[in-house]
């Protein structure tokens, strides 16, 4: 696989063109979080969050679940974070090791995180990050999670989340005062 950057350090502007030229063209869409809903409707994760799924982006070859958002019906930003649950192998850890794997290949070292119930890695742009996050169905029996209780299928996947609050915001903050008068 090749290297998608090799500078120090990938910039946000050079992040959003690696996620629009891998097909996750709503992460630098002008469009509202209330259109895309209109577009592509509105779904259900696992009974417990209304969700927006976007057209298929693919980060790395094997990662071919869809992304999708949770839309704020108002809202006239863009959607800021897009999360993925994938799952080559029905393997929690298995399948967060190959997009570790994967991810490292094309950004470099992650910040490890320090939750003792996950595995968890963060790549940090300027203001944007993609993190991937699996929990471990051992460590994590402390307390009662009636989502994993209903869907037991979750502890298989690893949660890919990408975040750009910050750069949308300051994003549209530019384009407002660019028409302003």
């Amino acid at each position: 696989m090749f290297k998608f950057w090799s500078g120090s350090r990938m910039t946000d502007a050079e992040f959003l063109k690696f996620l629009v030229d891998h097909g996750l063209h709503a992460a630098a869409a002008a469009e509202s979080m209330h259109e895309l809903r209109k577009r592509y409707g509105i779904s259900r994760w696992y009974d417990f969050a209304d969700v927006v799924y976007v057209p298929p982006a693919s980060l790395f070859p094997e990662q071919r679940e869809p992304f999708s958002f949770t839309p704020v019906t108002s809202c006239l930003l863009p959607p800021f974070e897009f999360n993925c649950d994938f799952d080559a192998f029905g393997d929690g850890p298995r399948n967060h090791s190959l997009a570790l794997e994967r991810l490292t290949n094309l950004f470099g070292n992650p910040e490890k995180g320090q939750a003792v119930n996950t595995l968890e890695h963060t790549w940090t742009f300027e203001q944007m990050w993609l993190r991937i996050l699996t929990f471990i169905p051992e460590k994590s029996r402390f307390g009662r999670n009636e989502l994993y209780e209903g869907h037991p299928e979750l502890w298989h996947k690893c949660r890919i989340t990408i975040d750009s609050i910050t750069f949308a915001t300051s994003w549209h903050e530019s384009v407002a005062l660019s028409r302003s008068p």
